[in-house]
């Protein structure tokens, strides 16, 4: 899927951080995925931040 460069490096940035990916899996996974999928994972790893920091 096709991203700004600033785009992808925040993503990767976030699936690295919270997700415990390395950076190639989260590479191979924006390569490999349509928009619904990324949107998908993008917004699981929101709610996910969001109630770790309700339960901090």
């Amino acid at each position: 899927m096709a991203l700004s460069a600033s785009l992808r490096k925040k993503i990767i940035n976030q699936f690295v951080e919270h997700l415990g990916w390395t950076v190639d899996e989260a590479e191979n996974f924006i390569e490999r995925s349509d928009r619904k999928e990324l949107a998908f994972v993008i917004a699981m790893l929101q709610l996910q931040i969001k109630y770790q920091c309700r339960v901090l």
